[in-house]
């Protein structure tokens, strides 16, 4: 018999509860994002002048200067109007970035479309002219679609989306009775099938809304734990070990480096502590977060033939209140179906645009213009009509 020195056994006793605790670790995909309406409250031009310009270009220099740093971007309309004005210079970084996998293109259309008014042509039209861009001047092809502000979602979505060969969608504003009965389940990630072939599609819902959940407290480890108890409740709502936390918001971003130094100062915080809180922070991209959970072996449930309208919401959404119960605020105003209705007439101009559209693709294909100014002509039809299936726009 050998005998082990007391010291020596408690050392071996030591690393495997730390081996134990370490290998149980709940890990938080913390996704930096900055939702950019493609008009709003503003013009495209105005936000793009005002805001949108900036945030690319400092999330760019962000990223440099820290390679644990990621980001995931998805309006191609405000990249495109970037890419006119960057340099040379930022354009390699940007091709570099999305190299390594720390810049992540999402969606990938023109805009984050409306799924209930557009139609089928007009959607695919506006995803073409966005995928066409990103592959010539970036070489790359989004695998994840990020539909977190559109006011409902289409059955359409998993048939178009598997079509484009993407592995996963993410959503946000679906009824919220629905909602709330998922978080219950933990049935906000799902395999969404379409009624009429039978085509599924891996779906992830948040379960709150895409802004960076509120931190509060006056200290460090006041802010560490009240992110901590964030996390903690919403990791309730889904089956796996890891959470998807969106950080950012609507324009966010326009001072990149202050931002993430705010919240990797938290980050380090907590991941201190990792081993006893049982709970770890990193940076990710979607790519990140559905690699590892589509690897879980966890059984997701189907939702065939199944869609999300019309929205349902109390505005402002309460949606943290009332976490873990049936919505009890929902009256008839909170029945986001106006819209599929309203303004007429800006809804048959986008149709006639479309038309207008169409008909000058299928000249050109059969006598193709030479003309620069019919062909600058063509491509504003184009980039007009996909600006318009903006969820904020034809509804």
């Amino acid at each position: 018999h050998i005998m082990v020195p007391t010291n020596m056994a408690l050392l071996f006793f030591v690393f495997l509860s730390v081996f134990k605790i370490s290998s149980c670790l709940s890990v938080v995909h913390v996704v930096p994002h900055s939702h950019c309406d493609a008009g709003y409250r503003k013009s495209f031009e105005q936000y793009y002048e005002q805001d949108v310009g900036s945030i690319i270009s400092t999330v760019l220099i962000s990223l440099k200067e820290d390679p644990n740093r990621k980001f995931v971007w998805e309006e191609v309309s405000f990249l495109q109007r970037w890419w006119n004005d960057a340099s040379d210079d930022q354009k390699e970084l940007m091709r570099q970035l999305i190299k390594e996998g720390r810049l992540e293109m999402i969606g990938g259309g023109w805009t984050m479309h409306d799924e209930a008014v557009n139609d089928a042509r007009t959607i695919v039209n506006q995803m073409t002219l966005g995928l066409q861009f990103l592959q010539k001047n970036l070489n790359t092809r989004p695998k994840y679609d990020w539909h977190i502000d559109p006011f409902g979602h289409s059955i359409m979505m998993p048939e178009l989306y598997h079509a484009l060969q993407y592995n996963a969608i993410v959503l946000n504003r679906i009824p919220n009775p629905i909602k709330q009965q998922m978080k219950m389940n933990k049935t906000l990630e799902f395999n969404w099938t379409s009624p009429f072939t039978n085509i599924s599609m891996f779906t992830h819902v948040l379960g709150a809304h895409y802004s960076t959940p509120k931190i509060t407290g006056t200290d460090i480890a006041q802010k560490a734990q009240s992110l901590i108890d964030t996390c903690r409740k919403r990791m309730e709502w889904y089956k796996t070990e890891h959470l998807l936390l969106p950080f950012g918001s609507d324009f966010a971003f326009k001072d990149a480096t202050k931002d993430f130094q705010q919240m990797e100062e938290t980050m380090s915080h907590i991941n201190n502590q990792s081993g006893v809180l049982g709970l770890e922070f990193r940076f990710s991209t979607l790519n990140d977060y559905f690699t590892v959970i589509q690897k879980d072996g966890v059984d997701f449930p189907s939702f065939n033939g199944v869609d999300f309208f019309p929205y349902i919401a109390c505005y402002p959404c309460n949606s943290e209140m009332c976490a873990n119960q049936p919505c009890s605020k929902v009256k008839n105003d909170t029945y986001w179906s106006g819209y599929f209705t309203s303004k007429p007439a800006q809804k048959l101009l986008t149709r006639q645009q479309e038309a207008v559209t169409s008909v000058l693709d299928t000249l050109n294909s059969l006598h193709p213009f030479n003309y620069s100014l019919l062909e600058k002509s063509i491509s504003v039809s184009h980039t007009t009509s996909a600006l318009l299936t903006h969820h904020d726009a034809i509804t």
